[in-house]
């Protein structure tokens, strides 16, 4: 992630790719299968570690998280960043103090949009949105119960910076995950059990 913001980078508005577990029932069981689902709610949550907002901790949004705990990850900015690792849910207070660090207008969006599910028309968000912006006026905004968090603590980090000629740049971070494994003639080690190489375009 340090490289991540010295090279210009910024985790607002990335893409999550996620591996879903999809089926007849409301928790994973007979009849589920496995389907990839790209997502953009992810926000910095500070090295080395990536924060991803999720307002569906029930069936559907937050299944996919909890029964797959991995996730990949790609900026929209350039030098574009790629991040694969593993998930773990945020604890209920960490949750709760994350959610009122953000501004109050998506406090009270979280609210209103309990998200994925079906809804008549955007008018019903806007009225809704004004119904609770008047409710909370002076008072704190409290987090739904299915508003939470997950942290991505990554394992992989590629960097790729494209170039007119096709020859773009490439170099990837590796976490190793024995730090005594000899290490390829073209790969060098970086900070504690990182190591990096670059790739062919």
């Amino acid at each position: 992630m340090g490289q991540f913001h010295a090279r210009g980078g910024s985790p607002l508005g990335a893409v999550l790719a996620q591996v879903r577990m999809e089926g007849s029932g409301l928790s994973p069981g007979e009849g589920w299968g496995l389907r990839a689902v790209p997502r953009c709610a992810l926000r910095a949550q500070g090295c080395p570690q990536v924060c991803i907002e999720s307002s569906g901790l029930s069936p559907g949004e937050g299944w996919g998280l909890r029964a797959v705990p991995r996730c990949a990850l790609r900026s929209r900015c350039r030098p574009q960043v790629r991040i694969e690792g593993s998930v773990r849910r945020l604890p209920e207070e960490e949750s709760e103090r994350y959610f009122h660090s953000r501004p109050r207008g998506s406090q009270i969006g979280a609210l209103v949009s309990r998200q994925s599910s079906v809804i008549p028309d955007r008018e019903y968000l806007r009225k809704k949105n004004a119904e609770l912006e008047e409710l909370y006026r002076d008072k704190a905004v409290p987090r739904p119960d299915y508003w939470g968090a997950y942290v991505v603590e990554p394992e992989l980090v590629e960097f790729w910076q494209g170039q007119s000629n096709r020859l773009h740049d490439r170099i990837v971070f590796r976490r190793l995950r024995d730090r005594a494994a000899p290490l390829g003639a073209m790969t060098r080690r970086g900070h504690g059990d990182w190591v990096y190489e670059r790739l062919s375009p």
